[in-house]
C-alpha cells in the first residue's frame, strides 16, 4: 500500500491510487485466496472510490480468508466509525489490538474518531512508550491533545510527528520559530505558509490545509480547501462526519452537500457531539478494557 502514502509535496492520490489498485487487482487475480490482496481493494475502495458498501465486501472477504490479519481489521473499523457504526468499528479495532498490541497508530485513529479521547490517548502514550520514534503515534499523541484542550502539548507533538516524519531542516526550522513565538497559534500559521509554498508546485492534501484554516478561525477558507480535496479524492474526506476538527462547520450548507457528495451519512453520526468532552477529560467515558491493558509500558 506504499502508494496510498504521501506527503506534502508528494504526487496526489489521483496519482498513486490508481497504481494502488492496480497492484491489488493483479495480486487477487494471481491468487484469490490472498486476504492482503482483499485489504488492499478495500482500502481503495473506502479511501479513494468512496464506495462503502464494496469497501465492506471486501473487507469482510479479508478477514473471512484471514480472520487474524490486524489491518484488515482496522481498516473495516475505520470504515464503521466514519458511517456512524461506532460500536462495531470498537469491536474490531479491540480485537485488531488483542492480535498486535500497540504495533501502530490506527486504533487510537479510530478512537479518536469515534470521540474516545482518553482511550485514544491512552493507546497513542502506550505506542509511544514502547517507539518513541514512530511519527504516527506522535500524531496520535497530539491529536488527543488537542482534542483535551492541551494546545501548547498538541502543537509539541505535532512538531515532534513532523521530524519523525522527515520534514525538511527549513520547515522544522519555521514550525519550531512560530511555536516558540506565539505557542500553537504560530506553529499553525508557520504550518499554513509551509503548505501554501508547497501547493504552488506540487501537491499538498487539501484537507490538512482544510484544517490548519479552522485552527486558525478562517470557516471560509477552510470550506474552499474542503472542495479542492473533493476534487482531489483527499482520503481524508471520508473523516467529515467524525472529525471534531470540522465541527464548527456541521451547520453550514456547503459543508452538509460535501458530506453529502462524498456519501456519507447525512444524519449525525453517533459520537458526533462532543460537547460533553468541552470542559476537559470527559471522565464518564468508558475505559479500556482489562485485557488491553500490559505492563509493557
Amino acid at each position: 500500500m506504499a502508494y496510498a502514502v504521501w506527503y506534502p509535496g508528494d504526487p496526489g492520490p489521483r496519482e498513486n491510487m490508481p497504481r494502488a489498485r492496480e497492484a491489488a487487482l493483479k495480486a487477487v487475480a494471481l491468487d484469490n485466496s490472498l486476504a492482503a490482496g482483499h485489504m488492499a481493494l478495500a482500502y481503495i475502495d473506502l479511501n479513494y472510490d468512496w464506495n462503502f458498501a464494496e469497501a465492506e465486501r471486501e473487507s469482510k472477504r479479508a478477514l473471512e480468508l484471514d480472520p487474524n490479519l490486524a489491518i484488515a481489521r482496522n481498516v473495516y473499523a475505520r470504515e464503521l466509525v466514519i458511517l456512524g457504526r461506532a460500536d462495531e468499528a470498537l469491536v474490531q479495532v479491540r480485537r485488531a489490538l488483542e492480535l498486535e498490541p500497540y504495533a501502530e497508530d490506527y486504533p487510537a485513529w479510530v478512537f479518536y474518531l469515534a470521540h474516545r479521547y482518553n482511550d485514544a490517548l491512552e493507546l497513542a502514550q502506550k505506542i509511544v512508550a514502547i517507539n518513541p520514534n514512530y511519527s504516527w503515534g506522535r500524531w496520535a499523541l497530539a491529536a488527543n491533545y488537542e482534542q483535551l484542550g492541551k494546545e501548547k502539548e498538541a502543537a509539541e507533538e505535532y512538531l515532534q510527528f513532523e521530524i519523525l516524519s522527515g520534514s525538511s531542516p527549513q520547515r522544522i526550522k519555521r514550525l519550531r520559530e512560530g511555536l516558540a513565538r506565539s505557542g500553537a497559534k504560530g506553529f499553525w500559521q508557520a504550518s499554513l505558509e509551509d503548505y501554501l509554498r508547497t501547493a504552488k508546485s506540487s501537491y499538498a492534501p487539501p484537507v490538512l490545509v482544510a484544517g490548519v484554516y479552522m485552527r486558525l478561525g478562517d470557516k471560509a477558507r477552510a470550506l474552499q480547501w474542503l472542495e479542492k480535496g473533493y476534487q482531489e479524492r483527499d482520503d481524508l474526506m471520508i473523516d467529515l462526519n467524525v472529525d471534531p476538527v470540522f465541527d464548527a462547520l456541521r451547520s453550514e450548507p456547503r459543508f452538509q452537500d460535501l458530506v453529502r457528495r462524498v456519501g456519507l451519512p447525512e444524519e449525525k453520526p453517533h459520537g458526533a457531539d462532543r460537547s460533553k468532552f468541552r470542559d476537559g477529560p470527559a471522565k464518564k467515558q468508558p475505559r479500556l478494557p482489562d485485557t488491553l491493558r500490559t505492563t509493557r509500558v
